[in-house]
């Protein structure tokens, strides 16, 4: 478990912005963290989320409780579900429509229980607890000092860009081989469930 002011930490700690006056506010790097952090939770599926909802003819539009980046599973009177745009949706199936990444309707108007599995996007303030285990620390710091160096307007940048791209990408390739050693010998994964 790690918070948003314990990542900012090693964030400046890399970005050699230690002493005040910051090159870069709290509030800037709380805002790449939350979008690096949907990326990343996007990415590798995580965490999970389940939204369950009675339906009915007369009520068949579903709100979810947060923005859903990546929608898993969705199962219908535990039948699945396809997920469709409105242009892709084939006349005689029950389908969830994507409305926005919030809302979705179903193509028919039924009776039932709805389920959807889902990734969602969960913003934090300074003192929030991420929902990112901390397996995923040297990541986020990478892709947030990746973002802040791009910034900024000096000569090494650059280079600094194309360093912590080559540390993302061998950090994305270190996790997804971890993750798939756990799914492939059928351990508990270190993800948190929210």
């Amino acid at each position: 478990i790690m918070t948003a002011k314990e990542v900012l930490y090693f964030v400046r700690e890399n970005l050699r912005d230690t002493k005040q006056p910051y090159r870069f506010s709290d509030e800037l790097l709380l805002g790449f963290l939350n979008q690096e952090q949907n990326h990343i939770s996007h990415l590798f599926n995580l965490p999970i989320s389940v939204h369950r909802q009675d339906i009915t003819p007369q009520n068949s539009d579903i709100i979810l409780p947060s923005v859903a980046l990546k929608i898993l599973k969705a199962l219908c009177n535990n039948q699945p579900l396809a997920i469709n745009t409105l242009q892709s949706l084939k006349p005689h199936d029950i389908s969830l429509i994507f409305i926005d990444l919030q809302v979705y309707q179903l193509s028919k108007k039924i009776s039932g229980f709805i389920e959807i599995f889902y990734v969602p996007s969960t913003p934090n303030t300074i003192d929030s607890t991420l929902a990112l285990s901390d397996i995923f620390l040297d990541l986020l710091t990478y892709h947030i000092c990746k973002r802040a160096t791009s910034i900024e307007t000096n000569t090494n940048n650059l280079q600094r860009v194309q360093f912590y791209d080559s540390l993302i990408k061998g950090e994305e390739d270190r996790l997804a081989k971890i993750i798939s050693s756990i799914n492939s010998n059928k351990i508990l994964t270190p993800y948190r469930k929210v």
